[in-house]
């Protein structure tokens, strides 16, 4: 070969023919687990989204407690965000009820009545959900006796 004719072909050749790493646009699909029950039953009950309500939760704010600010947001038109910033801060629950211009002790009463239609509600969409008649793929029932041969339900 004389030297300076042409590169081998080989040179010119990509050895690694795939897409850089960089390139690549992973996008991981988040299957939405069901909201807890009572989160369900609360949203329905409330028409409030489930996503805020069980952030709520998750930031602390009991199940009462929750029920009594959306009652208190309801009732004075304040939203329920602010309520629970005020809730955060140590706020008792009164003093808020009294500021948004409610009744505590009324708020206290009808919160209790809430909370036990909604445990009610949950229960029933726990049920639904899982239903514990429900069978298990590969499981038998059946007990085989050892000296008969006959199966035992």
């Amino acid at each position: 070969f004389a030297s300076g004719l042409c590169a081998p072909a080989w040179s010119e050749v990509d050895l690694y023919p795939f897409p850089k790493v960089d390139d690549v646009r992973t996008v991981k699909v988040k299957e939405k687990k069901p909201a807890d029950p009572f989160v369900q039953a609360l949203s329905k009950k409330f028409a409030l989204p489930e996503e805020l309500l069980t952030e709520h939760i998750l930031q602390g704010l009991g199940r009462v407690e929750l029920i009594r600010l959306i009652l208190i947001s309801k009732k004075s038109g304040k939203s329920l965000e602010e309520l629970a910033k005020e809730r955060e801060k140590g706020t008792k629950l009164a003093k808020i009820a009294q500021s948004a211009g409610v009744e505590p002790k009324a708020v206290r009463r009808e919160a209790d009545s809430v909370f036990k239609e909604i445990e009610k509600k949950a229960a029933q969409i726990r049920t639904q959900v899982t239903p514990s008649t429900a069978a298990v793929a590969g499981v038998d029932n059946t007990i085989s006796r050892p000296d008969t041969g006959e199966k035992k339900k």
